[in-house]
């Protein structure tokens, strides 16, 4: 907003501000509230900025593999390919929001040499209900948010074949949410991240012993058998996950 700039009036560079085109650029809240107001836009301050919509509609159609200096990082599209890279890598993490794994590297020096995330595997981002069963589908990358916001529209009769009581263990976990952790944590962490650390302070994990909840596990050698949730732990973030799961 003044001529101190990389390349302003009066300072190095052969005039003009290199930012605005030769121009000086004078840019305000009230500037910005004018040229909302004239495109026919209301600015809300205090809404929290959303997900960019343009991001959300870019749909992976390959697997993508970064090769960094101490870790790989690969992102598979399907659930098989991903499993046959848990095989290839047993000792491989997975990796959503990177909510524990990040506390991991940065406080504890653990180190991943491969890490794979399953945010686009369509089997972890199931979130649907199977009405036959009166249950809730909820795929392990799917985000606590997600799963607190499609609870809610379950709520708002998004599914009327869906009786009532069948939702009272969905709301009791909704409520649970608002108060787990802040919306950027949710936004990021998994609902599998959440249940396979088995720590003690989790919220989630005393919520779905109580409506016993069961996992669906899957390996490159086996099927997929159903496992309770209570059996799952077997202390301090020790879970009963098999090799390669």
């Amino acid at each position: 907003a003044s001529g101190s700039c990389c390349g302003g009036s009066g300072g190095g560079g052969g005039g003009g501000c290199c930012g605005g085109g030769g121009k000086e650029v004078h840019s305000t809240t009230e500037d910005k509230l004018e040229e909302a107001a004239a495109e026919g836009l209301v600015l809300n301050e205090t809404a929290e900025p959303i997900f960019p919509p343009e991001l959300q509609l870019m749909e992976p159609t390959r697997a993508v593999w970064i090769t960094g200096p101490a870790t790989q990082w690969i992102q598979p599209t399907s659930l098989a390919d991903m499993l046959e890279l848990r095989d290839k890598y047993p000792a491989s993490r997975l990796v959503v929001g990177n909510t524990e794994v990040g506390i991991e590297t940065k406080f504890k020096n653990l180190r991943y040499p491969v890490q794979i995330s399953p945010r686009v595997v369509p089997e972890l981002c199931a979130l649907r209900v199977d009405d036959a069963a009166e249950n809730i589908i909820v795929g392990g990358a799917v985000t606590l948010s997600a799963l607190e916001h499609f609870i809610a529209e379950l709520e708002g009769g998004a599914n009327p074949a869906l009786p009532p009581y069948a939702l009272r263990g969905a709301t009791a976990v909704r409520h649970m949410l608002r108060w787990f952790a802040s919306n950027q944590i949710r936004n990021a962490a998994s609902v599998a991240g959440n249940i396979a650390t088995a720590s003690p302070i989790s919220d989630l994990n005393p919520m779905l012993c109580c409506l016993d909840a069961t996992l669906e596990l899957a390996s490159a050698a086996s099927g997929s058998p159903g496992l309770p949730i209570p059996h799952l732990f077997l202390g301090f973030q020790r879970g009963g996950l098999y090799p390669g799961g």
